[in-house]
């Protein structure tokens, strides 16, 4: 008389699919546009900085060079990402063989536009640290040679 209790209903198997290059592009544009901006805002805070000193010349060259060292670290993280994501071959490519990473960021721009940026700030960062560092050596230097030697 006693009925079975009911079976509850079979739940199928999650499918996982492969991830696509779009699931590692960041949703939010304005990110991009907010790392180049603070990149830059840090850029200015130390060169205001270095043109006091030579400490200053020195947190602007180590600091500069980090942090865009890191910043282009980030973007190449982030491009190889996505490309493996769209291709097994063409990640390799893109990861293995320099020349292959521009072509493949043209053609593929919208997913690679982000992570191009981040890079590029990256390396303009970097560039721009040790060269006004140099430059501002420089001037340090001709200014210390205009000064009259300290008579005792």
């Amino acid at each position: 008389m006693n009925s079975p209790a009911p079976l509850p209903p079979e739940v199928p198997p999650k499918i996982r699919r492969k991830p696509t290059p779009d699931d590692y592009v960041c949703r939010n544009r304005w990110l991009t546009w907010l790392v180049c901006g603070s990149s830059l805002a840090l850029f200015g805070g130390l060169f205001l900085f270095a043109r006091t000193s030579l400490s200053g010349i020195v947190t602007l060259a180590v600091i500069g060079t980090f942090a865009g060292a890191a910043l282009t670290l980030v973007g190449m993280g982030w491009a190889s990402v996505i490309a493996l994501a769209d291709d097994t071959k063409r990640g390799l490519l893109f990861v293995l063989l320099p020349p292959y990473m521009p072509w493949y960021a043209v053609t593929r721009w919208k997913w690679m536009a982000q992570p191009t940026l981040i890079f590029l700030t990256g390396a303009l960062f970097v560039g721009a640290s040790i060269w006004t560092s140099l430059e501002l050596l420089a001037a340090l230097e001709q200014a210390a040679k205009a000064q009259p030697p300290n008579a005792l």
